[in-house]
This record gives structure tokens, C-alpha cells and sequence, in this order.
């Protein structure tokens, strides 16, 4: 196997990390295991700007005691295939964790220890294994269609984001201890009672069963990206953080939505604004079928993006003006369908 001076560099300080003493920045480099490497730490403290897992081979990276400080980015399986073992009373410190990519495998199995993240990124090819020890999650949990399992007793705070449990993959929650911050959207799969179906529960923000509408009061604020599958009623606010908001099944707003990229999609005759504020986003107004959209009030602000009506062949679509601002890139009344405004 092909060892790099980068490897080199951190075997040296494997002796350091056995014997429990502390190692210093390593003058800002990353660490790649690549071409079938691995690497464990199980003592120390090892201090890092950017940690590859997987840069140009399959590469293990164990961590079952000690301290992994990261002080921009783990990437575990981006370029090639990669696993993140956390065990033990290790603990992971990094304000940004990405599993996978779309095109290349990635898994972190964590079975005791505490990762401590600002914001996971779990791609399509990305797996995240929760089966003991905690993982606490600052900022946004982002499943970019990858799958995050709990299987085993554990515990999962999220101070800001959606979590989705009705989509996300294999859950033990009745061996999750969960707790949420204030602008926390936790959507729960159809039966899953809070009381019963949890070792514990508690969320400050909004709590929601799939199948239903969701509705962020008046006074409350909702932050994270992703996809939202249930028709929607906003007289708080709803923004996205860390990635586009994609409402997929409409939306009444009289208070603010931030899409930041994202998109709202219309199929039904109910979605419109009657106040406040919508911006950021693109809009289609039938999709595949027949939708539309009633603006009573506010601002209708799609910034850089487009507004669709009939977005598909066959899809129909109806924008109703009545009151309010409307503001977008281009305007496509008709798309592949038909469309009234």
C-alpha cells in the first residue's frame, strides 16, 4: 500500500495518542485515509482541520477512546468508500459531518461514545448507525436521501432542524431518549405514540404525525431543509437552514416562509398567502396535476427563481391575484401544461 508523508505524520503521533498525552494542531493539514488505510485512536487528543475517511480507496477510521477535535469538516465515504467506527468514551467534536455522496458509500456506526456535531450531512449513499452513546446535533440533521438507523439504547438531542422520523430509515425509538430544542420540527410516522414509543420525549418545537397538515403557530419559528410531504398552514415562520426547504404538497401562509432555493409545489385549490411573506424559492402550480394558488395578500418573492403553471404535460395550473405583491424571475404560464393566471 502506497503510504503518503500525510499518513506518515499521523502514525508517528499514534505512540502520543496510546500513552494518553495531547497532541497539538497539526499545523492546520487534514488527515486522508485513503487506499485501503485505517487509523485508531483510543487515547488523546487529536486536533485536525479537515478529516477525509476514504479519499482514493476504502479506509476505516475506529474511535473508541480519546478525543477526534475537527475544526472544519469530517467527510466519511465523499470520494471513496469510508466507515466512521465511535465506541468506548470517545468523543467527536466537528461543526460539520458528511456521509456519503451521491455516488460513493459512506457509514459512521456509532455504538457508545458522544459525537458532537454542528451540522450532519447524510448523503444518498450515506448511512448514519445509531445503536448507543449520544449524538448531539447543534445546528440541522440534513438527510439528503440517506438513511440514519437508531438500533440500539441511545440518546439524540437536536437543537435546531427536522428530524423525520417517518422517512428516515430503521427506528428503535422505543430506545431513544430525544430531546429537541425551540425551532425543532420532528415529524412522527402514523402510530407512533410520543409516551409509549420513546425511552424518553421531549420537544420544545413542533411536533407533527405524517399524513396531516402541518401547522407552525403564530410566535413560533421552525428552521432546517429538506422535504416537507404534508400540506402545510404557516402564521409563524418556517426558514430554512443549511440547505433548501422544498414544500412538496402546499402551503397557506400568513406568516413567513424562507425556501432558500427550495420550492413550493401546488396540487390542490386551497394553497395561497393571505399575509407576509414567501421568498426564495421556486413555485410550480400543477406539477403533474391541477393546482391552484390564491394570493389575498403579502409578498410572493421568488427572488432569482421561476414561478410554473402547468408545470408537466397535462398539469394545470391557476395563479389568482387578488391582493399583494408577486415577484419572480420568469413567469411560464403554461410550462408543458396549461396555465391561467
Amino acid at each position: 500500500m502506497r503510504t503518503t508523508h500525510r499518513k506518515r505524520v499521523l502514525i508517528l503521533l499514534s505512540a502520543c495518542l496510546a500513552a494518553g498525552t495531547e497532541v497539538p494542531v497539526l499545523s492546520a493539514q487534514s488527515y486522508e485515509a485513503a487506499d485501503g488505510g485505517s487509523y485508531e485512536l483510543r487515547d488523546g487528543t487529536l486536533t485536525v482541520d479537515t478529516m477525509v475517511i476514504g479519499g482514493g480507496g476504502p479506509a476505516l477510521f475506529i474511535h473508541s477512546g480519546g478525543i477526534n477535535k475537527i475544526s472544519s469538516v469530517l467527510e466519511v465515504g465523499t470520494r471513496s468508500e469510508g466507515t466512521y467506527q465511535l465506541s468506548g468514551m470517545g468523543l467527536l467534536i466537528a461543526p460539520l459531518e458528511i456521509i456519503g455522496s451521491s455516488s460513493t458509500s459512506g457509514l459512521f456506526q456509532q455504538a457508545g461514545g458522544m459525537n458532537t456535531v454542528g451540522t450532519l450531512k447524510i448523503a444518498s449513499k450515506g448511512r448514519y448507525e445509531l445503536s448507543g452513546g449520544a449524538l448531539n446535533i447543534k445546528t440541522a440533521l440534513d438527510l439528503q436521501g440517506g438513511s440514519f438507523a437508531i438500533t440500539g439504547p441511545s440518546a439524540l438531542s437536536l437543537a435546531s432542524g427536522m428530524l423525520d422520523f417517518a422517512h428516515v430509515g430503521s427506528l428503535a425509538t422505543d430506545k431513544l431518549s430525544f430531546n429537541g430544542g425551540d425551532s425543532v420540527l420532528v415529524i412522527l410516522p402514523r402510530g407512533l405514540d410520543v409516551s409509549t414509543g420513546f425511552s424518553s420525549f421531549a420537544n420544545a418545537g413542533v411536533t407533527h404525525t405524517a399524513g396531516n397538515r402541518l401547522i407552525i403557530p403564530a410566535g413560533k419559528t421552525i428552521s432546517g431543509g429538506g422535504n416537507i410531504l404534508d400540506p402545510v398552514t404557516v402564521a409563524g415562520t418556517l426558514t430554512a437552514v443549511n440547505g433548501a426547504l422544498w414544500l412538496k404538497n402546499g402551503a397557506f401562509v400568513s406568516g413567513t416562509v424562507s425556501l432558500n432555493g427550495g420550492g413550493l409545489t401546488v396540487e390542490d385549490t386551497t394553497s395561497g398567502i393571505s399575509g407576509g411573506r414567501i421568498s426564495g424559492g421556486s413555485e410550480y402550480v400543477g406539477y403533474s396535476g391541477t393546482g391552484v394558488f390564491t394570493q389575498a395578500g403579502g409578498t410572493n418573492d421568488l427572488g432569482s427563481c421561476d414561478l410554473y403553471l402547468g408545470y408537466n404535460p397535462g398539469a394545470s395550473g391557476t395563479y389568482r391575484l387578488q391582493s399583494g405583491q408577486l415577484k419572480a424571475n420568469g413567469q411560464y404560464i403554461g410550462y408543458n401544461g396549461s396555465g391561467l393566471f
